[in-house]
């Protein structure tokens, strides 16, 4: 019973692992949508800049967990940017590459479930977060709230 029960765990860990690597035609379309979209107003965010970045803000800070490995944080993406450029000024809107090594401590703190995670902090504490891919509206209602 034990080594079927280890069998499925490790099938299903194999599935996981395979079902979130990007075929070819998603990377490579998924790197064009990256770059045309990308906002000058969108901070890239590592555990060096973070303290002064979003924790000593006085701004709402929205921040983007993701991994360029991720499906459903590139199609989230887009409207990460938009919001960057919406808000200028009023919401400082940062992304983590919870794939780069240097940002391991702020995933370990931050990423208990999954991703894409949207975090908004203010005064220096988290206020809200948003697990998974969410709409643009959805990441508005919750900066309204918190202005």
């Amino acid at each position: 019973m034990k080594m079927k029960s280890f069998y499925l765990v490790a099938v299903a860990g194999l599935f996981l692992i395979q079902a979130c690597q990007p075929s070819g035609d998603v990377a490579e379309k998924s790197d064009a949508q990256e770059k045309k979209v990308e906002s000058e107003h969108l901070l890239v965010l590592t555990t060096e800049t973070f303290q002064k970045e979003v924790i000593e803000s006085d701004q709402l800070v929205m921040v983007d967990f993701w991994a360029p490995w991720c499906p459903p944080c590139l199609e989230l993406a887009p409207a990460v940017s938009e919001i960057a450029d919406d808000y200028a000024g009023k919401v400082k809107v940062g992304k983590v590459d919870v794939n780069e090594a240097v940002n391991k401590a702020l995933m370990d703190k931050y990423v208990d479930e999954g991703i894409p995670l949207i975090l908004f902090f203010k005064g220096g504490e988290k206020v809200e977060g948003s697990l998974g891919l969410v709409s643009k509206g959805e990441l508005e209602a919750i900066i309204k709230k918190h202005l």
